[in-house]
């Protein structure tokens, strides 16, 4: 059996396309000038600061040991920092995501199901 890889690299992306989703919206909706609209990025400094120390050599272990609880735990994170002035788009982008998610595992648990009959 594999060792447990944790997926603190693809949370810490997950959370940066958040906040990128955040800044966009605030980017468009702005109504002052070029600088006033450009000011939006420097919320996305945290965010910077955490991808300088993303180990990009593990990303593929983590997604190849990924778990479901891994992908709510990812999914959870992602809520957290994803925050639209209108939370009828938030709700919507959120559970789309969300069903996206459903959808990969159900197409994980298929082909593995279709491959146990090639092996028998």
């Amino acid at each position: 059996m594999e060792e447990k890889v944790s997926v603190e690299n693809i949370e810490k992306i997950v959370v940066a396309v958040a906040a990128v989703g955040n800044v966009l919206e605030k980017f468009i909706a702005e109504q002052g000038g070029i600088v006033k609209r450009l000011s939006h990025l420097v919320s996305l400094g945290g965010e910077a600061i955490a991808l300088t120390s993303l180990e990009p050599s593990k990303l593929a272990a983590e997604f190849k040991n990924i778990d479901d609880a891994e992908k709510a735990q990812l999914l959870a994170s992602f809520k957290a920092k994803f925050d639209l002035s209108n939370d009828e788009v938030e709700a919507k982008v959120e559970g789309a995501l969300g069903l996206a998610v459903k959808t990969e595992s159900l197409v994980e648990e298929i082909v593995g199901f279709a491959k146990s009959f090639k092996k028998a």
